[in-house]
Order: C-alpha cells, then sequence, then structure tokens
C-alpha cells in the first residue's frame, strides 16, 4: 500500500460532509449575490440624430438634431469622458427606415474623429487624421429600425474626451436606403471601470490564495517521495496548479497593454485547465470503476487523451477567435458562420465527452453495489462534478462562458464554483494517515461512517 493513500473522505463523518456542503452551497448563493449586484460588464449609452422630444423618431419641428438623409449634412457628438481602465470603446450604428415596406440595400456611413488635447482652460480639438467609412447592407422593417453595424472601434483609450462627425455618403450605396433613411441612433459601448476593479480584485485573490494553498499542500506532502503520493493527491495537484493559470492576472495587464498576446495568454491558460479538468474527469471515473489504487498511462488511456488534445486545440482556436472577433465587431449577427461550425464542433466533442462519462458513470454503479467501500469516493467526486459539468453547459448555450461578452453573474459564478470544486476536492483527497498497511487500510476503507 503506498504512503498517503488514506484520505479524508475515507473516514470523515456525515457531520463534515453536511458541514461542508452547507459552506459550498453559501459561498455560491454569495457568487451570486455578488454578481447580480455588481456592476455591468460594458457601459452603454444612446444618443439619436433627431433628438426628438420623448425619444419620438419621427421627425418634427420640435426636432433638435439633424437629418442626415439631406445631401451635405453631417452630425457632430461630444462623447462622454472616458479612462483607460474603461478597456475601449466601440461606436455602434442603427438607422430607421421611414419606407412603409421593408427594405434592404446598402448605405455609407462616414465618419471623421478627434480628440481634446491641453488643459481645460486652453484645449484644442486634434483631428486623429483617419476617416471611418462603412458600407453596409441594410435590411430595415417597415418603419422601424435596421440592421445595426459597428462604424468605429478604439481598441485602447488613448484621450479622455473624444469627439465624432458623422455623415452619410450619398455617392455610394444603392438609392432605397438613403431616400428613406430617418433617425440614426448611435450607441456608445465602454468596458464598465466598476467591473474592472471586479475582475482584477477577484482574480488577484483567487491567484495569491491558490498559491497559498499549493504552497501548503506540497509542504504537507513534502515528507513523503513523489512516487508513493496516491493517484488522487497527484491530480490535485496537477488541478492546483492549472488552477492557478485559471486564476491568471493576464486580465488585469490586457486593460494596459495594447495587442493580442495576453488574450491570447489568457485564454490559452484557460484553455489549459479545462483540458486537464475534462481528463481528470475521464480518468477518476475510471479509476473508481476499475477500483485501482494507480492509474498505469498505457494504450487504454490513450484516446482520453487524444480527445482531451483535440478539445484543448479547437477550444482555444475558438476562444482566440471570439476574442478576436469581439474586440473587431461587438455585434453578433449574420456572417460568422466559420466561428458557429468550430462552435458546434466544440460543443459536439464536450457533449461526446459528458456521454462517455455517463456510459462509464453508469458502467461504475454495478460495481459500487458489489463493493460498497467505493460508493463514499464515487459520490464525493460525482456530485460536484455533476455541477461542474450542468453549469458549463449552461453557460455555453446561454452565451456566457467563455472570453465572449459574458455577464458580471458568469463570471462571479464560474470564478467561485471552479476554485471551490478543487478545493473541495484537495479537502477530500487531504492525506490523513502516512505508512499504512494494506489491512489496515482495507478496514478503514469497509467501515461506515461515524455519525
Amino acid at each position: 500500500q503506498a504512503m498517503g493513500s488514506v484520505m479524508r473522505i475515507d473516514v470523515v463523518s456525515i457531520k463534515f460532509l453536511i458541514i461542508l456542503s452547507v459552506v459550498s452551497v453559501v459561498t455560491l448563493l454569495l457568487a451570486i449575490i455578488i454578481g447580480a449586484t455588481g456592476p455591468s460588464v460594458y457601459d452603454i449609452s444612446n444618443t439619436y440624430a433627431y433628438n426628438c422630444p420623448e425619444g419620438s423618431h419621427i421627425w418634427s419641428p420640435q426636432c433638435s438634431g439633424v437629418e442626415l438623409k439631406q445631401n451635405g449634412t453631417a452630425w457632430e457628438w461630444t462623447l462622454p469622458k472616458m479612462k483607460t481602465v474603461n478597456r475601449f470603446w466601440a461606436l455602434e450604428v442603427y438607422p430607421y427606415s421611414t419606407s412603409p415596406q421593408e427594405i434592404s440595400g446598402t448605405i455609407t456611413f462616414a465618419a471623421s474623429l478627434f480628440a481634446k488635447v491641453g488643459t481645460a482652460d486652453n484645449f484644442e480639438w486634434l483631428s486623429l487624421q483617419r476617416n471611418d467609412s462603412k458600407q453596409q447592407v441594410l435590411n430595415c422593417r417597415a418603419n422601424g429600425v435596421c440592421d445595426g453595424f459597428l462604424l468605429v472601434w478604439e481598441e485602447f483609450i488613448n484621450y479622455e474626451e473624444y469627439r465624432i462627425l458623422i455623415w452619410v455618403d450619398h455617392s455610394q450605396g444603392t438609392p432605397a436606403p438613403a431616400t428613406y433613411l430617418g433617425d440614426v441612433q448611435l450607441q456608445l459601448t465602454v468596458g464598465h471601470p466598476g467591473f474592472a476593479a471586479l475582475e482584477i480584485s477577484l482574480k488577484t485573490l483567487s491567484l495569491v490564495f491558490n498559491i497559498v494553498v499549493l504552497v501548503v499542500h506540497l509542504w504537507h506532502l513534502r515528507g513523503t517521495a513523489f512516487s508513493d503520493w496516491s493517484w488522487e493527491q497527484r491530480a490535485i495537484t496537477l488541478l492546483l496548479i492549472v488552477l492557478a493559470l485559471y486564476n491568471n492576472f493576464f486580465t488585469a495587464i490586457e486593460y494596459g497593454v495594447k495587442g493580442w498576446f495576453f488574450p491570447f495568454l489568457s485564454s490559452l491558460c484557460e484553455v489549459v485547465f479545462f483540458s486537464v479538468l475534462m481528463l481528470f474527469w475521464l480518468l477518476m471515473v475510471d479509476k473508481i470503476r476499475r477500483d485501482e489504487l494507480r492509474i498505469e498511462m498505457g494504450l487504454y488511456h490513450l484516446p482520453k487523451v487524444i480527445v482531451t488534445i483535440l478539445f484543448g486545440i479547437l477550444t482555444l482556436v475558438l476562444f482566440s477567435w471570439i476574442s478576436i472577433r469581439d474586440e473587431q465587431d461587438p455585434i453578433y449577427g449574420v456572417g460568422i458562420t466559420g466561428i458557429q461550425v468550430l462552435f458546434y464542433i466544440v460543443v459536439f466533442i464536450w457533449t461526446g465527452v459528458l456521454v462517455w462519462v455517463g456510459i462509464l458513470v453508469a458502467m461504475t454503479v454495478p460495481i459500487i453495489s458489489r463493493k460498497p467501500y467505493l460508493k463514499t469516493r464515487f459520490l464525493f467526486f460525482g456530485i460536484p462534478t455533476g455541477i461542474v459539468i450542468i453549469s458549463v453547459l449552461i453557460g455555453i448555450f446561454t452565451g456566457t462562458f467563455g472570453p465572449v461578452r459574458k455577464s458580471t453573474l458568469s463570471f462571479t459564478y464560474f470564478q467561485f464554483l471552479l476554485n471551490l470544486y478543487v478545493y473541495v476536492l484537495l479537502w477530500g483527497y487531504w492525506p490523513i494517515q502516512e505508512g499504512i498497511s494494506g489491512n489496515i487500510f482495507k478496514l478503514k476503507s469497509t467501515l461506515k461512517f461515524s455519525r
């Protein structure tokens, strides 16, 4: 019998399991409360070219704005003040149609961008020497809003105040959209500084706590040769290491450094964590089913490794693609079939792995009925794992999981959930005795829980 093979889950009382369950539920409720009451991920503000009273989109003498369908008419708008912590800003255009029927066609919007430089008393509007022009195919509802599109994207905020001048280029496009052009809505999206503070703080605290726990765990096992560690202790050590990758501090760097590198690195860290987690699930269920003390990585487990690597590569491509797409165009609509196909492939692999795990679980149940001493380890692993799997599936299909336009609630929930999951397993797999003979271990494993 290997040293350190008796774990807390083998001798823990039901009372402590109930306490652990209550603490876990309270922790997740806290995450939900923080997410539900916290700041939104994005700050969104809107303005309209007509600027009519009571939000009307029908031009009248009471409107104080401009009609962009008039040739030579331009619309000037000074954007709200911003800070570097806002991270980016994007300006989306939603034209309105005055046609009594649905229409479609192309229209060209152009824009010039200016930045305020100088002091409060002595400043000027500096032209950024760029003209943003976008020819867009519009599908418009009858007397309603048309499809929106991204007109201006600023990846990094270099100035506190911006001003934009917008007009319609009537020399390009088809006549219908410009002829029936009514009001125009500009939607400004910026990162919320409150969410930035929450994300950086929670990630940093999680990483620091993660490192402390990892050090304590390794210190506790320092007197035991690595060859004598149980498989669970090796697995949980690896999970603690990749959890530190998930709790990476690259998110904080993204707020102050331009470029694709750190977003890609952050996505890579997340993918490594989930790939290791997936392999752990497959191996752990199989280990319990086969009642093995150790897992020998032979040809029998090769398909699990291949599927995990394939999942990791495709998920990394998907996460990176979504991150780039999200930065270049925050509007998700038609025309992103490549991402959609890759998304469905990743979901198919994920679902396939879940079916695989389900088959292994079904094969394990009859074995557990014949070997009751495996029941505790199986339930201790299976219940929290099931919660994580169901949560991730819901997150994927609701579009709130991964590097997409996540909500504050999804961020805090998954941040708490995944950290809690690893720490719960660490608690259960914590070694409580060393150098125990096989007979004593078997006796302890067959004992019922004390109450």
